[in-house]
């Protein structure tokens, strides 16, 4: 305990501090420092204890502004015709590695309560994270 907070207080103080700094920097234009904080953001809500499918949701998007941030990175640097056979390898070796169903995203019945299922791996793995 620190100041008599409990760990989960001081925990939600860094979530809200993470999210300022990700959200200025997402005001910015600057994807890099925004998903700098966003993992930090991340693994303190898992820390202070906010709701699973808040935190897969967050996952989620994380997940969708790291692709996002990667193929304008590669467009950037590699001009349009190179970032889009890069993504193709990359969407062939995937679909090459496991099998060809919507069951990983599972959107058919996403809603809050009920996130996508990579996300909830993602939280899975931020979980072993924050426990190690």
């Amino acid at each position: 305990m620190l100041f008599n907070l409990p760990t989960a207080s001081i925990a939600l103080v860094f979530v809200g501090g993470f999210a300022v700094c990700t959200a200025n920097a997402a005001l910015r234009r600057e994807p890099f420092w925004a998903l700098a904080f966003a993992l930090p953001l991340l693994l303190c809500a898992e820390r202070a204890g906010l709701p699973l499918a808040l935190i897969a949701w967050g996952c989620v998007a994380y997940l969708l502004a790291a692709g996002l941030t990667l193929v304008g990175l590669l467009a950037r640097a590699w001009g349009p015709a190179m970032t889009m056979a890069v993504l193709a390898a990359i969407t062939t070796l995937g679909l090459m590695s496991g099998d060809a169903n919507a069951r990983y995203l599972d959107l058919g019945m996403a809603s809050l309560h009920h996130p996508p299922a990579v996300g909830v791996r993602i939280e899975g793995l931020l979980r072993v994270i924050v426990t190690a």
